[in-house]
């Protein structure tokens, strides 16, 4: 049953029915992790997740398209549930070796040397 709003397929306790969301106040995408609803903060800018900047400060990634897409990367892996079972991910960005030798899953192991 369509919202008060007639978008989407959204319960009638949300408060904006895009998608799929049932308690969220937007709830776009069928999990907060599919959209960006839950990364933002009051002024609308995206926050960044606390282990991919501690990457892109380790690495020194200053190309902002870069630093977007590291980002993503870590909070679509979260959102599936993967990001635990991992141990070391290196993501080749940068453009150099020693950009390339960071781990992405925790900076402080497995650097590649």
């Amino acid at each position: 049953m369509a919202n008060a709003n007639g978008w989407g397929d959204g319960a009638s306790n949300n408060n904006i029915g895009w998608g799929k969301g049932a308690d969220n106040a937007i709830g776009w995408g069928d999990i907060q992790a599919d959209s960006y609803a839950g990364l933002t903060d009051i002024v609308g800018v995206a926050a960044v997740d606390p282990d991919a900047q501690a990457f892109i400060t380790a690495a020194a990634i200053t190309d902002p398209t870069q630093q977007t897409a590291i980002n993503t990367l870590v909070v679509d892996l979260k959102g599936y549930n993967v990001w635990t079972k991992m141990k070391a991910i290196y993501p080749f960005v940068g453009g150099t070796n020693a950009k390339h030798s960071w781990n992405l899953k925790n900076t402080t192991q497995y650097q590649i040397s």
